[in-house]
């Protein structure tokens, strides 16, 4: 046990001058004394029951817990990702070689979400739902979303024979939707995957709608990716509360990359020049008189050349 009362009483140390000595907490100038506590006194009080926590211990555990989620609106990519057939295959299995089936392919899905700089909000049975850009938006958040559902689906092509052999699931296919727009993060009973919005009802219904095997997109999502996939527009699609008929379209596949970087422009897309024929034609002979009469053109008697059968005079500027 530890020194007497009196003793660490003493242990103290001094106080300043007007200060009297006492316990740990500032005293001041004359204080009212009380009588000295003695040790068989201090034996006889109440003792704390086992059960009660410290006040000390009880506001520690107040501070760790984790401040609640900030509600944030965000514009992100929705991804979701479902097993077709899930109610079939649960007929002729049973609930733990579900469980196998479904965890297995759900987590090989999200490893692939993770590794497109995604985040996994929510598990739907035997699909779930991703969304890119919720924690740090990317410029490429639309594009890694579709390939990232592209590669969830060739996955799955994947899983088909070993799905068949182990469980005698005929056929083992996925389907997928992206839809981008903006939701609400956080906040709710479940604020750690909490994510609200008609972006989401949207990405549902782009799944919902699409081929085995397949993904759709929203023409919302399209725009950011034009001319980065080959894909196919499908007739326009009703969505719940929307008034206006969506337009969609399949992704078939990554378009192959030019090996330059454009300076302008959308990769893969291409725009014809207008009101520049006559410049184009000068531009056009020139360039076959370099190449096949291997006749070099320097660029300033080249533009001379150009503005002259343009009908512009060398200073003026083109139009």
């Amino acid at each position: 046990m530890g020194a007497p009362l009196s003793d660490r009483n003493a242990t103290l140390g001094t106080c300043d001058e007007g200060a009297v000595a006492g316990p740990a907490y500032t005293l001041h100038r004359n204080p009212i004394r009380t009588p000295a506590l003695s040790e068989e006194k201090v034996a006889r009080w109440p003792k704390r029951s086992s059960k009660s926590r410290p006040l000390r211990r009880e506001l520690a555990a107040l501070n760790s817990l984790e401040p609640p989620a900030v509600q944030q609106l965000k514009q992100v990519s929705v991804l979701f990702i479902d097993v077709v057939g899930s109610t079939a295959i649960g007929q002729t299995l049973g609930p733990e070689e579900i469980h196998a089936v479904v965890d297995t392919a759900l987590e090989r899905f999200t490893s692939i979400v993770q590794a497109h700089h995604g985040r996994v909000l929510q598990y739907t049975g035997d699909g779930m739902l991703a969304a890119f850009g919720s924690e740090e938006a990317n410029e490429d958040d639309v594009e890694s979303a579709i390939n990232a559902a592209l590669c969830i689906i060739g996955d799955a092509e994947g899983l088909a024979v070993p799905m068949r052999e182990r469980h005698g699931i005929p056929e083992f296919n996925v389907r997928a939707g992206v839809h981008t727009g903006t939701v609400l993060l956080g906040g709710g009973v479940d604020a750690e995957g909490s994510i609200r919005g008609a972006t989401v009802n949207v990405a549902a219904r782009m799944e919902q709608s699409a081929p085995a095997g397949r993904l759709r997109i929203s023409h919302d999502s399209y725009r950011h990716v034009r001319g980065l996939f080959d894909v196919t527009e499908q007739a326009p699609i009703s969505v719940k509360g929307v008034e206006v008929p969506l337009r969609t379209y399949l992704v078939d596949r990554v378009k192959p990359r030019a090996f330059r970087v454009p300076t302008r422009g959308i990769e893969g897309m291409q725009t014809r020049m207008v009101g520049r024929a006559a410049e184009l034609e000068v531009l056009c002979a020139s360039f076959d008189e370099a190449v096949f009469h291997r006749r070099a053109q320097s660029s300033t008697w080249s533009a001379k050349r150009v503005s002259a059968r343009a009908g512009c005079s060398p200073n003026s500027r083109m139009r």
